[in-house]
């Protein structure tokens, strides 16, 4: 064997074992939920792209839960809630406690009735049955627009004795959806929870939470709804009443202006219909000028091609304008061809959907055979292995093996196993 095909045989050793090492799967997953799912941490969530089905319902773990801490926020190129879709941070936030006041700084205050807890509106007080008589003080406000945080919970119900009754509603979580472009055709909500009846004496309910829409582009459908209001009160028909919770914060940067129908920050009503006392005050809605920074994703330093960028897949950290071609069947250097680069393999060697393979001239020995393809092994003496693609350890031998015994058939005893004794 000539030093010619050694080195070709040690080529195309290295090219089949190429071959059989995978791909890295994406860094980011998309998410495309039919049904209903629940999320939520510390950390921002990539995702290459979200879409909320028709149905689908995904809701935030709730404060003080297993792996919960009442957000959600995520990050992806594009983020869609199709009709009857629900993104649902409701109730996910600061929590009621059994005979005590609300968690959170605007927590509503225990005995008789509970105050509503209070986020950016305040909560409403505990009162009786004839609207007159102030009992639990509502939360007072405290949220703040570049501030992060949850609404906090109402405060809870007593009997006459002082016993315990029931808790107050919890408050809303953090809805924090950050993306090139969002997509608004069903509901995104971070209510406060209603309050409880328990022995005849109503607890406050609790504030709405945040909801924080961050885009380059966010499209509004007919019937989009973002909600934030504040948890009714408990007890409507009895002698003492809870309070309503305030209403949350719906901030939104990345325009248009979106229709008055679709933003509600509205504080909990009073829970006594026609009465004066109660009822949260209203939250607020800001919305920022001018859209947003571009999202970039996979943190390789280039945008998303969604929101004016140039990285043309935003979800692999492997592929932008600076990254190196390679012969993977991708476009990695964003520059619209895939695989274009005629040197991606090597002397020999070309790209051919997206693997590296022999090219029909390189290794020729004493001006006669012509190497095989990867997909096509003749042995010495006949054998011949079909044209099925192999793969794993296999393929890659089998390439060796096949280029070893490609020689004259006048210099071969017609056997493998004699070949290779000989070798």
């Amino acid at each position: 064997m000539t030093n010619r095909t050694l080195r070709f045989a040690l080529r195309s050793l290295a090219v089949a074992l190429a071959l059989v090492t995978p791909r890295a799967a994406l860094a980011v997953p998309p998410l495309e939920l039919k049904g209903e799912a629940t999320l939520g941490g510390d950390k921002p969530i990539p995702y290459k792209y979200v879409t909320i089905e028709d149905g689908g319902i995904l809701s935030v773990k709730q404060l003080g839960t297993a792996g919960g801490n009442g957000r959600l926020h995520i990050k992806a190129t594009r983020i869609t809630i199709q009709a009857n879709g629900v993104i649902d941070a409701s109730g996910a936030g600061f929590r009621g406690l059994d005979s005590m006041n609300g968690e959170g700084m605007g927590g509503g205050k225990a005995f008789p009735s509970g105050g509503g807890g209070a986020f950016f509106g305040n909560g409403g007080p505990g009162f009786d049955a004839d609207c007159v008589t102030s009992y639990g003080a509502g939360g007072v406000a405290y949220g703040m627009p570049d501030v992060f945080s949850l609404g906090s919970a109402g405060g809870a119900a007593t009997d006459m004795a002082g016993v315990l009754a029931s808790r107050g509603g919890h408050g809303g979580g953090s809805l924090i959806l950050e993306a090139g472009q969002i997509n608004i055709y069903g509901k995104i909500i971070a209510r406060g929870a209603d309050g409880l009846i328990s022995s005849g004496v109503g607890s406050g309910g609790g504030a709405g939470g945040e909801v924080r829409l961050i885009a380059n582009e966010i499209n509004w459908g007919p019937n989009s709804l973002v909600s934030v209001a504040g948890g009714i009160g408990g007890g409507g028909s009895l002698t003492k009443i809870g309070g309503s919770g305030g209403g949350g914060l719906v901030h939104v940067q990345g325009g248009p202006q979106p229709p008055p129908t679709s933003i509600d920050v509205k504080g909990g009503a009073s829970a006594k219909e026609g009465c004066g006392l109660g009822a949260g005050a209203d939250g607020q809605f800001v919305l920022a000028a001018g859209p947003a920074t571009c999202v970039d994703l996979d943190g390789d330093g280039q945008p998303s091609q969604g929101c004016g960028g140039s990285d043309c897949d935003d979800a692999d950290d492997k592929i932008s304008p600076n990254a190196e071609e390679v012969c993977d069947g991708v476009d990695n250097d964003c520059d619209g061809m895939v695989d274009g680069k005629p040197e991606l393999c090597g002397t020999g060697n070309t790209c051919q959907g997206g693997k590296c393979v022999a090219t029909s001239d390189a290794g020729v020995e004493d001006g006669g055979a012509v190497p095989p393809s990867l997909t096509q092994f003749e042995y010495a003496g006949g054998c011949t292995v079909g044209s099925a693609e192999p793969s794993g350890s296999i393929a890659a031998l089998a390439g060796l093996l096949g280029v070893l015994g490609v020689r004259r058939r006048a210099r071969s005893p017609g056997k493998l196993a004699a070949l290779l004794r000989r070798r």
